[in-house]
């Protein structure tokens, strides 16, 4: 659950799928389960004490603090009518936590650098496919493989979704896209 989280990149991971908990407690540890004993490919991810504190007094807020993430993006979802920004759109079975609010915008850059004139702190996340990433250069993809991650990469901007964002700014946030 990506709203978690520590000082740095501290972070947890929860499950109630033993299967998964003990996977996850092998890639926190150099893949092993014994020390020295590799069976998976894994880095030390593990908490220092004071990490595993902060998260631990987290924790008793990540509720109220999903259920008002999800309220600002049911604000965003219904209040913006704006025919050039798509807003995401949740399956009814599922809960999101919306530690992003991405919209996509033919325009994005415009888009973004008008609600910075207006104020509004946007971020766009993952500008770069993983596949079109230096690091994956040798498996051969080109730009056009993957034509819905590309696109993805190059129109989405993430609103300000985070605790505490009072409805008066959120409301500014709406009309603000709505006027775009």
């Amino acid at each position: 659950m990506k709203p978690i989280g520590a000082f740095g990149d501290g972070g947890a991971v929860t499950t109630n799928n033993k299967e998964v908990a003990e996977k996850v407690k092998m890639l926190r540890n150099y893949g092993s389960k014994i020390k020295y004993k590799h069976e998976l490919l894994g880095i030390n991810s593990r908490l220092d004490e004071i990490q595993a504190a902060i998260i631990g007094v987290n924790l008793k807020y990540v509720e109220a603090g999903n259920a008002e993430r999800n309220m600002i993006a049911t604000k965003y979802k219904t209040g913006i009518n704006n025919a050039k920004v798509i807003v995401p759109k949740v399956r009814p079975e599922t809960y999101h936590v919306y530690h992003v609010f991405p919209l996509l915008c033919d325009d994005r850059d415009a888009l973004h650098d008008y609600l910075e004139t207006k104020g509004i702190h946007t971020q766009i996340h993952y500008p770069i496919t993983c596949h079109l990433a230096p690091c994956y250069s040798d498996m051969g993809y080109k730009e056009g493989d993957i034509p819905q991650s590309e696109y993805y990469a190059t129109h989405e901007l993430s609103l300000p979704i985070y605790v505490g964002l009072t409805d008066e700014e959120v409301e500014y946030i709406i009309s603000s896209i709505n006027e775009f």
